[in-house]
């Protein structure tokens, strides 16, 4: 889990979506069931201590899904 104020909640976003294009090759054959590209290995909400954060957590079972490599470089993303 990470817990994030929402503008860089934002920044993580626009980082997935960079790496849909990076691995657009991987999405378009064998990533077809990652509905909505990289954004979907991750679920935000809100934090409800502290409406001003919010709180994203990582699908560990979607992200295990991914070959090593990929997962590797989201593991930077993430700092995992």
């Amino acid at each position: 889990m990470l817990t994030n104020f929402s503008n860089k909640t934002d920044s993580l976003l626009e980082e997935l979506e960079i790496f849909d294009i990076k691995y657009q090759d991987y999405l378009r054959r064998d990533g077809r069931w990652l509905i909505g590209g990289f954004k979907s290995i991750v679920s935000i909400n809100q934090d409800p201590k502290d409406n001003d954060k919010q709180v994203i957590r990582i699908k560990m079972e979607v992200f295990n899904m991914l070959p090593a490599a990929i997962r590797e470089d989201l593991a930077q993303l993430f700092r995992l």
